[in-house]
């Protein structure tokens, strides 16, 4: 299987992630050892927004900061990778990052974050996704979650992988 894909409760959303990606993350997650690290995700969607293909998921940009539980993504070298994916017909389409040693659920800092993405005009991202990595570096986990503009969370199910 090349890639992932989770879906909404209801089936009318659906996230697909190449397992390049997932272990990226992974291996992203195991380098940071005990300390929140993330990135962004690169991406395309449908016509339609009911599916999403995450192309990218960048480590963390330079000047990011990284506490066992904090993690803010600086945004140094963002826009050249964007501008590089642009060319491509991939964009911005959300973030991700990592719970070490908790549970892939996002908090309440997460969720207002990705809502007040939803709204804003300028990313140009109605329906930015979140991927949480949570667990220890011999147990990982993955949550998926799709915001949308009018501030309801959809959950997306999450189908956990270990490595």
């Amino acid at each position: 299987m090349c890639c992932e894909v989770y879906r909404t409760v209801n089936g009318s959303h659906q996230v697909e992630l190449p397992l390049s990606v997932i272990t990226c993350l992974f291996d992203t997650c195991k380098k940071s050892r005990k300390k929140e690290t993330g990135g962004i995700l690169i991406g395309c969607y449908s016509s339609d927004l009911s599916k999403a293909h995450v192309h990218i998921a960048t480590t963390p940009p330079k000047g990011s900061i990284q506490t066992s539980n904090t993690f803010y993504r600086s945004n140094t070298g963002l826009q050249n990778v964007l501008n590089r994916s642009w060319t491509e017909d991939k964009y911005y389409i959300g973030e991700w990052h990592f719970h070490p040693g908790a549970a892939p659920i996002p908090s309440q800092t997460d969720i207002s974050q990705m809502i007040q993405f939803a709204k804003n005009i300028d990313l140009n991202c109605p329906e930015p996704i979140l991927i949480i990595v949570g667990g220890k570096p011999n147990k990982m986990s993955l949550g998926v979650y799709l915001f949308k503009k009018n501030d309801m969370l959809i959950m997306v199910n999450c189908d956990p992988r270990s490595i």
